[in-house]
């Protein structure tokens, strides 16, 4: 499968392979390999955003994407799926024993959760301000199309920071020792889920070990990645022109084919907890698509404009048969970019337990699929036991972040 995946790479989806061999690597064990296709990704971003910067490779694809459809658009991460590439680099450098590269990457992954919400609420504000009491491409009479699209991403407050990630960082610097650090993104993932108790009881642990009161216990924290994210489905909408009414596809996700979250439960000693859920993919997904409809449509418009001319001049020097030749181009060529990371989880789920230095056996359980394993407790660390449900098949990793001892 890896080796289809690399043939795939110097296309125009090269960052989409990438990344889809990178996850399909780690979730197979073969650390080192995922490693290298993330960083391959990071490469990429790093040339994408310099590209985005002078606008000229920008401005070629998106005309020939107003000729053509979305899908002749090179592809460009979403930052929600920029931000959990460097979470899974950060962890396949714990899984190789690397914690200088893994704090590396965490300190990339707060950093870019951070810049990429300031970068987009600026953009929004911008937006609005030149948008003010207008819409300028209609977007409301088209509302009803997108009712399971809306539904799915009300279901989290942001497309683009996630609890999982920060959580993961604070849990780190937690075991290294760095208590500022992970109160810091303790909070940051409470503010993204300000009614969970169970984080808020991690920013109080938390502080009270910045504030000298250290025990020799260490932690336990399960995460739990669940599933596969739904894929994008295409809507037919009719749209009016000045042409008469086009029917346009759209990509959506529908909020039907969101998974609920199935708790693991968690036994160690007498202790039993379930996990909780810390990110919902789907949503955060449905999110940003909802965010960037307004877009997508003015291209729709603007390319159907652009059709309507070349079909016009077809008609007039090819006659009737160059017409119905157009008309089918016009048609196959008008479909929707479902293009995503689809081997993301459906969901991030986590569950952590205080116990004293020494090794434990630790049972999961989750919809008729068990694991039993033995995991080492160190003084003051943290130990991070990575459970990947691939449906009826659990998947174990277990790292120890030992710095603080």
């Amino acid at each position: 499968m890896l080796e289809k995946i690399s043939r795939q790479t110097r296309k125009k989806d090269r960052l989409l392979y990438t990344l889809e061999a990178g996850r399909v690597a780690q979730i197979m064990g073969y650390y080192g390999d995922s490693e290298k296709w993330f960083q391959q990704a990071a490469d990429l971003y790093e040339k994408n955003d310099e590209a985005a910067r002078i606008r000229v490779s920008s401005l070629s694809q998106s005309v020939t994407a107003i000729a053509i459809n979305d899908n002749f658009i090179h592809y460009q991460a979403q930052p929600y799926e920029r931000i959990l590439s460097y979470t899974f680099q950060a962890l396949n450098y714990l899984a190789q024993g690397d914690i200088v590269g893994a704090a590396v990457e965490f300190r990339r992954v707060d950093y870019t959760q951070r810049q990429q919400e300031l970068d987009h609420q600026k953009q929004i504000t911008k937006a609005e301000e030149k948008n003010k009491g207008k819409d300028s491409v209609g977007i409301n009479e088209y509302e009803g199309y997108f009712s399971g699209l809306n539904s799915a991403a009300a279901l989290v407050r942001s497309g683009i920071q996630n609890a999982y990630s920060y959580y993961l960082a604070a849990a780190f610097w937690e075991g290294q020792g760095l208590y500022n650090d992970a109160l810091v993104d303790y909070k940051q993932a409470l503010q993204i889920l300000p009614d969970s108790d169970f984080i808020k009881a991690d920013v109080q642990r938390a502080s009270h070990k910045l504030n000298g009161q250290v025990n020799k216990n260490g932690l336990l924290i399960i995460a739990l990645e669940q599933g596969f994210v739904p894929t994008k489905e295409p809507v037919r909408i009719p749209i009016p022109t000045d042409q008469g009414i086009v029917i346009i596809n759209f990509p959506v996700y529908q909020i039907n084919r969101l998974s609920d979250p199935l708790p693991m439960q968690v036994k160690v000693n007498k202790d039993e907890i379930t996990t909780q859920p810390l990110i919902n993919v789907g949503a955060i997904a449905a999110h940003a698509l909802k965010e960037q409809l307004s877009s997508i449509i003015a291209r729709q418009i603007a390319r159907t404009a652009a059709k309507y001319t070349i079909q016009r001049e077809v008609n007039e020097s090819l006659g009737l048969l160059g017409s119905y030749a157009i008309q089918l181009y016009n048609f196959v060529s008008e479909q929707a970019d479902l293009r995503s990371w689809m081997t993301l989880p459906a969901n991030s789920q986590v569950a952590r337990l205080e116990l004293a230095a020494g090794t434990y056996e630790v049972g999961l359980s989750l919809s008729g699929s068990h694991a039993n394993l033995v995991v080492p407790i160190s003084v003051q660390g943290v130990t991070l036991l990575r459970v990947i449900d691939l449906g009826g098949r659990l998947i174990t990793q277990t790292m120890p972040i030992n710095g603080g001892s």
